[in-house]
């Protein structure tokens, strides 16, 4: 999100759109500002490496309405894949995981945990967004030691986390409830 926040910051004129057309509560041309931001950072070249990667997965035997289709394709570049929830919610559950795990790059397995889906799912939405970059000033590695990182409400798995006692810019972001720390990396403009 702090990257999304960043790139968006270095093309104002994005943002402002974006900003403009979410405070006029025009909901297609909000849609379409998120398409242009979405080729935005997931262009080619960038002394970084990132990729947004959005998809649907929707019961076999649900009829979706094909306007929301559409849009999503059209906006987010999120495909419907139909898979089979109802009576083989676990295979489906396996499905996602594994394109998560793709999409990441390896670094996230086991996004929905067991149980996450059941033969009454319908439609699970996902966005998997993978970034590499270089800090301007790097972590220390002696810094670095395993801690629990959580997954969901109930589970936690082992990562490997930095540490660095220094100040950032910090944000929040009110509408969707959430803090935005930033940290300087290589290729910020």
């Amino acid at each position: 999100m702090a990257l999304a926040r960043e790139l968006v910051h270095r093309k104002s004129y994005l943002w402002t759109l974006v900003v403009t057309l979410k405070t006029l509560n025009i909901q297609d041309d909000v849609h379409s500002s998120f398409a242009l931001l979405l080729r935005e950072l997931n262009k080619p070249g960038a002394p970084y490496a990132l990729s947004v990667a959005n998809r649907l997965y929707g019961e076999q035997s649900y009829q979706f309405i094909q306007d929301f289709l559409e849009k999503s394709r059209r906006h987010y570049e999120a495909e419907l894949e139909t898979v089979d929830f109802s009576k083989n919610s676990e295979a489906a559950r396996v499905n996602i995981n594994s394109w998560v795990e793709k999409q990441t790059q390896g670094k996230i397995t086991d996004i929905l945990g067991e149980d996450a889906v059941s033969g009454m799912t319908r439609l699970v939405l996902v966005n998997a967004i993978y970034f590499q970059g270089t800090w301007n000033r790097p972590f220390l590695e002696m810094f670095t030691c395993e801690a629990p990182f959580k997954i969901n409400k109930n589970d936690t798995k082992p990562v490997m986390m930095m540490y660095e006692e220094s100040v950032f810019p910090l944000n929040f972001i009110s509408e969707v409830n959430c803090q935005i720390l930033e940290i300087p990396y290589k290729g910020k403009g």
